[in-house]
């Protein structure tokens, strides 16, 4: 904060409790949804701006009108002007209400360049890296009871791209608080949602495929590719984790091993997903419309 006392705003907070270390003299509170640290010269929040403006429900969609009315009215409960508050994280995210249960679309989703793909849970899919991750969960279950009315008792997929680090930089922009209600800067961001989805390796539907196969090895290599197909994308993972644990094999080794089995997995013998057909328009829909 360039000018005001940052004490000011403990009135309006809740669960005020006082912090003295060597590093300095704070305060943290809590204000709808939000944690706030109270310093000498400035403040710092974390919280889920979503939540904050739809009252503790984020399955609806943060237009970009919303954005800015959000901003304005943290702005008014916190008396300090948030449009020039320095944005270090964003999580961009899409709700998507699918035909069958979200794990099932799972298996359709291999691959991506760069990223560490693993599973948290039967439920959640994570693509990571050092600054950036991407999500795909059950919302309805970790929602709970905190969903839009209107999607109560659905099939509810939810895609999430979190910068975890770096914002600036990946973004080449320096964003504040108003910087994400710009036109441009809003239509960019969605639209790194959908690009970052792109970059995902898609696995076509796997049957025992019999038509052009003339060797036994071909016959194995498609049985195996329908086995793989029925235990999950995960098995392939868990294999490899359990031999990187037991150092069966060097780094490279682990490396060609998973590369040949994705290869199998990824095999183009197949027919196009429903799932998948389904997960790509939504996706696709949701970030080209999203105003």
């Amino acid at each position: 904060m360039s000018g005001g006392n940052t004490l000011d705003i403990l009135p309006c907070l809740s669960d005020i409790t006082e912090i003295r270390s060597e590093r300095g003299h704070s305060f943290t509170g809590k204000i709808q949804g939000y944690s706030v640290r109270v310093y000498e010269h400035g403040i710092s929040l974390n919280g889920s701006l979503a939540k904050f403006f739809f009252a503790g429900e984020n399955t609806s969609t943060m237009t970009r009108r919303a954005t800015q009315d959000a901003i304005r009215n943290l702005s008014d409960v916190l008396h300090v002007d948030m449009k020039q508050a320095k944005v270090c994280r964003a999580d961009v995210a899409t709700v998507i209400n699918t035909k069958y249960k979200p794990e099932a679309y799972f298996g359709y989703l291999g691959d991506k360049p760069h990223f560490r793909r693993s599973h948290a849970d039967a439920t959640t899919l994570y693509y990571k890296t050092n600054k950036r991750v991407l999500i795909f969960y059950d919302k309805a279950a970790e929602a709970k009871s905190n969903i839009h009315a209107g999607l109560d008792g659905c099939n509810l997929l939810r895609y999430e791209l979190r910068f975890i680090k770096g914002l600036n930089e990946q973004l080449k922009a320096e964003v504040l608080g108003a910087t994400l209600y710009e036109p441009a800067f809003y239509e960019k961001i969605v639209m790194r949602l959908y690009d970052e989805y792109k970059t995902i390796q898609k696995i076509k539907k796997q049957n025992v495929m019999t038509k052009d196969i003339e060797t036994v090895r071909e016959a194995e290599t498609a049985l195996f590719a329908h086995l793989l197909h029925q235990s999950g994308k995960s098995t392939i993972d868990d294999y490899i984790s359990q031999l990187k644990e037991e150092n069966k094999f060097s780094k490279q080794r682990l490396y060609e091993l998973r590369k040949k089995l994705n290869t199998i997995y990824a095999s183009p013998k197949g027919e196009e997903s429903e799932l998948g057909h389904e997960l790509d328009k939504w996706i696709y829909e949701q970030t080209k419309y999203a105003r």
